[in-house]
């Protein structure tokens, strides 16, 4: 479920939240390590509809993998934004988790998607083609732990530990693949209209818990 595509993260949004973020210091972070199975091919282009879904908070870790299975789910644990702007960010960022989830899931694209744009949008699009091919989806549970926020005028970059127990699974609903147990999301916005649209993002799976 939570493929997270990888695009390019420039260096000044990452400190800037290590300096002014609501949260802990940001540690090194990998540039260039993709999420298993994440497609890098540029997508398909198309515009979902502009409708959001609001992200749940309060579904527990599922306690094994025919559990999980069972589940499409992008929830909120920690969250330091304080502001409302760092609120805002974060209720963008969430919004498009949550549309890349339920797309994983019912292989149609989510409303939410119009959330985001550039590869954080098409690549999303390009994986839901090769699930489709597959006839294969994405599901499971992911919780989102937002640790630091810095918004400067109408950008924004955010440091978020993913706990993940999303996969993909066969027509048989059978797992293909083992999850990852944490990913160190790194994620850059920038305010269009009025919203907060997700335009970059940089992924490293990790075994270690990056919540702290």
């Amino acid at each position: 479920m939570r493929r997270r595509v990888l695009t390019v993260v420039l260096v000044v949004p990452i400190l800037m939240m290590s300096a002014c973020g609501g949260g802990d210091a940001d540690p090194d972070v990998p540039a260039t390590s993709p999420r298993p199975s994440t497609s890098a091919t540029p997508a398909e282009t198309g515009s979902p509809a502009p409708t959001a879904t609001a992200a749940p908070t309060g579904v527990p870790r599922p306690a094994s993998t025919a559990e999980a299975a069972k589940l499409s789910v992008a929830v909120l644990g920690k969250n330091a934004a304080r502001t409302p702007d760092e609120k805002a960010v974060v209720e963008a960022w969430m919004t498009y988790w949550d549309a890349v989830t339920q797309t994983y899931d019912t292989l149609e694209a989510a409303p939410g998607l119009d959330s985001a744009s550039g590869k954080p949008l098409s690549q999303v699009l390009d994986y839901l083609d090769k699930l489709r091919t597959r006839n294969h989806r994405s599901v499971g549970w992911t919780r989102d732990n937002v640790l630091n926020v810095a918004v400067s005028g109408d950008d924004a970059a955010l440091r978020d530990c993913v706990e993940n127990f999303s996969f993909e699974v066969d027509a048989s609903n059978e797992p293909t693949e083992k999850p990852s147990p944490f990913y160190v999301t790194i994620g850059q916005l920038t305010k269009k209209g009025g919203r907060w649209i997700v335009r970059a993002i940089d992924n490293a799976p990790t075994e270690t818990d990056c919540r702290s």
